[in-house]
């Protein structure tokens, strides 16, 4: 807070204080360390009302210079921990128009929610992390767009939403055709076969060739024969035996076993 209005730490927090003995807008919630020695009390509002209503009477410019401050000094009170606080540094970032920033934080909230098997959450942080993509235009966001969307998938995925788990790669591999890179067009295909194996036999086998048919021109033998394998288990899987599966199976048990 003190950060956020560009006033020292004691004064800040004595106002605080005196809010919440007198006016009982705020109540005290003990105290809070931060990993660089940081060391003041702690505060909530009493009601969300309280909190909306002063948020409200904050002009735009106002209340972007806020966030920003508050984040940056979130950001040096948490250095080298950063990923405790992600969610928070991503409202603060995004809210304060510091895209880049709000992009990385909110695909390491999404990160953190995953590990707690909070899946439908994640899927919320990523969603707003294109949102901001999208809002931007930029012609260069191959990068982060099919990341996001590739981490989209697996939280979509283990959410229980298939179809929107394969339409995220299918958006994928669409990006990363456009921007002409290969690998990672094969690897979303590679994904689309193993998420549909036991949902969309069809689907799975036609991911599955065309990963393999376009792994052909790639010059990483390792990378190729791990496809080969892929494509080789899946068609033993579908169809049942056939002889000319076995080589490539063989091959890729040589080449990565």
């Amino acid at each position: 807070m003190a950060a956020g209005l560009s006033r020292d730490t004691v004064e800040t927090e004595e106002v605080l204080e005196g809010l919440a003995r007198k006016d009982h807008t705020l109540v005290s919630s003990g105290v809070s360390e931060w990993p660089d020695g940081t060391y003041s009390g702690s505060y909530a509002f009493h009601h969300i009302l309280y909190q909306n209503v002063l948020y409200q009477r904050l002009t735009p410019a106002r209340r972007l210079q806020i966030h920003h401050r508050m984040g940056e000094r979130l950001e040096q009170g948490y250095a080298g921990r950063t990923e405790n606080i992600a969610a928070t540094l991503a409202l603060h970032f995004e809210q304060s128009r510091d895209f880049p920033r709000a992009l990385r934080y909110l695909s390491q909230a999404a990160e953190n929610s995953a590990k707690r098997l909070g899946h439908e959450e994640a899927t919320n942080y990523l969603s707003r992390a294109l949102g901001i993509l999208d809002r931007l235009g930029t012609t260069d966001q191959y990068g982060p767009r099919t990341s996001l969307l590739r981490q989209r998938s697996w939280a979509r995925r283990s959410a229980g939403d298939l179809a929107g788990s394969v339409r995220d790669l299918e958006e994928m591999i669409a990006c990363a055709a456009d921007a002409g890179q290969l690998r990672h067009e094969v690897n979303g295909l590679l994904a689309v076969s193993r998420f549909c194996l036991h949902a969309d036999r069809r689907m799975c086998l036609h991911a599955s060739s065309e990963a393999l048919a376009k792994s052909e021109a790639l010059e990483d033998d390792a990378f190729k024969a791990l496809v080969q394998g892929s494509s080789a288990s899946i068609n033993l899987w579908l169809k049942g035996w056939q002889e000319q599966d076995a080589a490539p199976l063989r091959e890729s048990v040589a080449r990565n076993g």
